[in-house]
């Protein structure tokens, strides 16, 4: 029996399958991530492809056969054209497409994420300031990770449960940690007073107003690699 059901969704990416099909990875605003199937026989891939560019909205109807998704049509909503104008855009962009790939699953039928991608594609198109460009894919990394379950608590240590406004960020207990605690724990990350309230503030903005949260480069630099480290640790362990 087929299901044909009709949404939103953003390409993340795809590739060639046999003669000349191809599979698209979708995120999906009903949906979450689909792996979907453009039959390459015929002119049906032709007409799909050009609206299932990167960087690009489109509403795309689907076919559920059992275990497999086929590409029926495609209808391109919005293309975030500024995104391609610049190679810094584009590294952004790609960025936080890449970390739909790697952390949500096929099937996690959640449209937030969702959401955020094009919030995030939204602000990179819109022309943002160098320092706010930047900052996109780290605000991404950080309100997609909460989003999937893994949001860092950074109000109280994650094992005494004081209060705390700097510390040692524990990446398996996914939370900050006091000095006293910090103690008995190899590999955890210094975080300064300044890049734990930065932290909080882009967990709790919006983007694109997150992504615009004033602080000195440093702080960015300590937040982007705090999330990096996040992320590669869900993602190792997601895998396992």
């Amino acid at each position: 029996m087929s299901t044909y059901f009709t949404t939103a969704a953003i390409t993340i990416c795809h590739q060639r399958r046999g003669e000349g099909d191809r599979v698209y990875t979708l995120l999906a605003a009903n949906g979450g991530r689909l792996e979907a199937i453009a039959d390459g026989s015929g002119k049906i891939l032709s007409k799909l492809a050009g609206h299932l560019e990167p960087f690009s909205e489109a509403v795309v109807t689907l076919v559920q056969r059992g275990t497999t998704t086929k590409l029926t049509g495609a209808v391109c909503r919005r293309r975030f054209l500024n995104i391609a104008r610049t190679v810094e855009r584009m590294q952004a962009a790609g960025a936080c497409l890449r970390l739909c790939r790697e952390l949500i699953g096929v099937g996690q039928d959640d449209p937030q994420p969702y959401a955020l991608l094009r919030d995030a594609l939204t602000a990179l198109d819109d022309g943002a300031a160098p320092e706010v460009r930047d900052a996109v894919p780290t605000v991404f990394a950080l309100q997609l990770s909460s989003l999937l379950g893994w949001r860092p608590q950074l109000d109280r240590c994650g094992r005494c449960n004081a209060g705390v406004a700097s510390g040692s960020f524990d990446l398996p207990a996914g939370a900050l940690l006091c000095v006293s605690c910090a103690r008995s724990v190899s590999g955890a990350a210094a975080l300064g007073i300044e890049t734990v309230q930065y932290l909080r503030s882009v967990l709790k903005d919006p983007l694109p107003a997150a992504a615009a949260v004033p602080a000195s480069a440093d702080t960015r630099r300590t937040a982007k690699q705090m999330a990096n480290d996040l992320v590669a640790y869900h993602a190792t362990a997601k895998s396992a």
